[in-house]
């Protein structure tokens, strides 16, 4: 292919993904969608005769790309956040579905290597399409939240390791046990010289380019390519060698400049690696393969969710929230298609099987996208269904010493509920707090206070806080089912306390006062009134002797303290 057919491929091919591109976001779903069809489309038509040629490279560019910002943006500290059974729970998760997806897979006629990459490709999800989404419904800070972001975070890890030893497995998939340590030791090589250079050398270097952002850029590009050339040549991916190179880089001050400069290089070149995959199911397209991917799919999004559910469920999680975890992870991982893409390179596994999970990620791309925007109404439907799960608790129920008449509900205790809270206290109000995190449930018996644990939509929790003697609630939890429900239960009940509920955002603040809701904090607004509140002649002469900055420390270390209880 001439360069100025080249071109024109290239341009037809962004065109029309740009244009898909359109429609998802319209609706809703993600991007890596749009590159799916795109290539579903074109493929007969492009990228038989280009894409081992004009577009390999790209393709080649945009995985490296990805795993060099993958490797660039991992903490370890991320994991100190999380309790150990959210970390159990994850392990149970990745080997439960990995266990049940691999004789899912026997059963449908694939050999056992075939069926190894296919249970770790249904294990995994995709931490971008979760947290993107739980970040637009604001359920990040939740605690179904938090335990899906520690899974997936579990699950990265094993991806990479994973990819790590994909060349033990030789070129046909011929496992054996010298090919295996001769890796662990080539590659333990690579590791430690890669530490070793980010200790003694890049930070110097990096240093001294940091002066220019562009000299940034095109060192750090320097860096990622050498090392992912190096990599090659020890037998290992380029993709390998990029992440490793990302990871030596993690520790330099400047790595959230390089990320920020790096990632629209990967943006597009990433594009083309899902459109090339995509054509791949037209390659090989036949109807056998359709209903492979239907079964996986079905797998995904049902079994999955339920194995989540009786992990979480069997440690001590309420069936809400283990629930609402499952379902944020009824999808497989952009990880588990490059998996699967490597894979198929070093001819471990059939292009046939590449298109079966090519096609299982669309379908629970696009299906899990609607169950996470709509998981606590779906939740709402089935849960009279879901009686079977039986709960382990583990945590105590309810701490309640006082009467509870003319008292204060609070519901949700994280953050901005936990300083009501203490302006509560202070005004010797009687408070019950209502909540299903067992972090800040820990917190309330060591601060002594009056609490439920559980969901206050639950008729049984809502009889025990007596809902209806109560002079005031403040809710402060994000979720707009809930609140919805919570105000249409207060309606129907007939009592008349006073009532707060919380909002992320205007529209539903103005929705909740039709519903009845005497106040509603919308934190945006109120962080704007307390900055103009800030800006007055007395407020700024006080920060500026600095009593305000001795008392706002204060209070955040006592925030800390409480959080790491």
């Amino acid at each position: 292919m001439n360069p100025a057919d080249a071109l024109l491929a290239l341009g037809i091919v962004i065109a029309l993904a740009a244009f898909f591109g359109a429609w998802a976001t319209f609706f809703r779903l993600p991007l890596i969608i749009a590159y799916i069809l795109t290539g579903l489309i074109l493929g007969p038509f492009l990228f038989k005769s280009s894409a081992d040629t004009s577009f390999a490279l790209m393709r080649d560019l945009g995985l490296s790309f990805l795993l060099f910002l993958v490797g660039l943006e991992i903490k370890t500290s991320e994991f100190k956040e999380f309790s150990g059974k959210a970390l159990i729970a994850g392990f149970l998760q990745i080997f439960g579905t990995a266990f049940v997806g691999y004789f899912l897979a026997i059963l449908l006629g694939f050999s056992a290597l075939a069926s190894f990459y296919i249970a770790a490709a249904l294990a995994f999800s995709s931490t971008v399409i979760v947290v993107k989404i739980l970040s637009e419904k604001r359920d990040l800070d939740s605690l179904y939240g938090k335990l899906t972001v520690a899974i997936l975070l579990l699950q990265d890890l094993a991806a990479i390791i994973l990819l790590i030893l994909l060349p033990a497995l030789g070129s046909k998939g011929d496992f054996n046990v010298s090919s295996f340590f001769i890796t662990i030791a080539v590659g333990s090589i690579l590791v430690s010289l890669i530490y070793l250079l980010s200790r003694k050398v890049l930070p110097y270097l990096f240093e001294r380019v940091a002066v220019n952002l562009e000299l940034l850029f095109l060192t750090s590009i320097a860096w990622v390519l050498l090392i992912a050339a190096i990599s090659a040549k020890l037998n290992f991916s380029l993709e390998i060698g990029a992440f490793l190179a990302g990871l030596g880089l993690a520790s330099l001050k400047q790595e959230h400049q390089i990320a920020a400069r790096v990632r629209p290089l990967r943006d597009f070149f990433i594009v083309i690696f899902f459109i090339i995959l995509g054509s791949q199911i037209v390659v090989t397209f036949q109807f056998k393969i359709l209903f492979e991917a239907l079964l996986l799919s079905a797998f995904v999004l049902m079994i999955k969710p339920l194995i989540v559910l009786v992990s979480l469920a069997r440690l001590g999680f309420k069936r809400r929230t283990a629930f609402l975890s499952g379902v944020s992870l009824a999808q497989i991982s952009e990880f588990s298609l490059i998996i699967l893409f490597l894979a198929y390179k070093q001819h471990v596994v059939s292009s046939e099987t590449v298109s079966v999970l090519t096609l299982t990620a669309l379908i629970t791309f696009g299906v899990s996208s609607y169950l996470l925007v709509y998981a606590t109404k779906i939740y709402r439907s089935v849960e009279k269904y879901l009686r079977f799960v039986e709960v382990k608790e583990v945590f105590a129920e309810k701490n309640v010493k006082t009467e509870l008449e003319d008292h204060v509900v609070l519901i949700g205790c994280d953050r901005l509920g936990w300083e009501v809270l203490k302006q509560l206290k202070k005004q010797g109000k009687k408070v019950l707090v209502v909540d299903f995190n067992p972090t800040i449930i820990n917190s309330l018996k060591e601060a002594q206070v009056d609490f439920l644990f559980g969901d206050v939509t639950d008729p049984e929790i809502w009889e025990e806080a007596n809902i209806e003697k109560a002079v005031l609630i403040i809710s402060t939890i994000f979720d707009p089912d809930d609140t919805e429900e919570l105000l249409h239960n207060l309606k129907d009940s007939g009592s008349k306390p006073i009532v707060f509920v919380t909002a992320a955002e205007r529209e539903w603040a103005v929705k909740f006062y039709r519903h009845g809701a005497d106040y509603v904090i919308v934190p945006r607004v109120l962080s704007g009134h307390q900055v103009a509140h800030l800006l007055t002649a007395q407020k700024l002469s006080a920060i500026r002797e600095g009593e305000m900055k001795k008392d706002h420390l204060e209070e955040l270390h006592a925030s800390l303290e409480k959080i790491n209880l």
